[in-house]
């Protein structure tokens, strides 16, 4: 893992309700979000959005790139095209810059897991170092017949959260992300989303790692750093900074 400081890496997400105008518009906000923290990873960039209307429910495009390399903005039939497979009221998004992992495709950000169940079938994009991933990937490898593919924390993170969310009972959002935060050891940002379109926005305990937030219309916006609200049209008296160890937990369109 690198040991320096990083700002690289940044997250976004986005909710519109269900009884909105634009609550289709999703991924529109995802890409001008993405686009104006572009400078945080040109590595790669992706989204994961959200709409009952879908049979595949919960959608994930990533791919290597700028924001507007994979977006595909250069051609305009193909970009609209992906505008509309993926639109929805809710989703999450990332842009990556490799601090950890290798330059493929496949270390692109939002990961998404598939189940049957719907509380278990979710994506996330991650912004930060976990400084214990060695003592978590280690607790994970002691286990019979367990398998990592990828040399990265956010694949470590994923089977973290797919060990929160066993059972046959849906568990509470609340108590996932605390259980999460008393195992990760590190400063990070962590959006997330599933297929009941649930979505948590969450904040280290640490807070060394900016995230804001803000409305506009109804709609809820929320990135690594302010300038992206304010260029999506958030009032800057409507911005407001997450604090450390806090989460925003969106259900049941609330």
């Amino acid at each position: 893992m690198d040991e320096g400081i990083h700002e690289e890496c940044g997250v976004a997400a986005v909710f519109i309700p269900e009884n909105s105008e634009a609550n289709n518009r999703a991924v529109y906000y995802l890409y001008k979000l993405l686009l104006n923290l572009q400078h945080r990873g040109q590595l790669a960039a992706g989204i994961s959005t959200f709409s009952k209307k879908r049979l595949q429910m919960l959608d994930t495009y990533k791919n290597l790139g700028s924001v507007n390399e994979v977006f595909k903005t250069g051609k305009r039939l193909r970009s609209l095209e992906l505008f509309r497979r993926y639109a929805g009221n809710k989703g999450i998004g990332h842009v990556r810059y490799a601090t950890f992992g290798k330059d493929e495709r496949a270390y692109a950000q939002p990961f998404e897991r598939h189940h049957g169940r719907l509380w278990k079938w979710f994506a996330f994009s991650f912004n930060g170092n976990i400084a214990n991933y060695d003592e978590l990937k280690a607790k994970l490898m002691a286990k019979k017949d367990y398998h990592l593919t990828l040399e990265v924390d956010t694949e470590m993170i994923m089977h973290y959260l797919s060990k929160e969310l066993m059972g046959d009972k849906k568990p509470d959002l609340v108590n996932v992300f605390s259980n999460l935060a008393k195992q990760f050891d590190g400063a990070y940002n962590i959006m997330f989303i599933n297929a009941y379109g649930d979505m948590v926005i969450a904040r280290d305990p640490y807070g060394f790692r900016p995230l804001c937030y803000g409305f506009k219309e109804g709609m809820l916006l929320a990135a690594s750093e302010s300038n992206a609200l304010l260029n999506c049209g958030v009032d800057k008296k409507d911005i407001k900074y997450l604090e450390p160890g806090m989460m925003i937990l969106i259900k049941e369109d609330k």
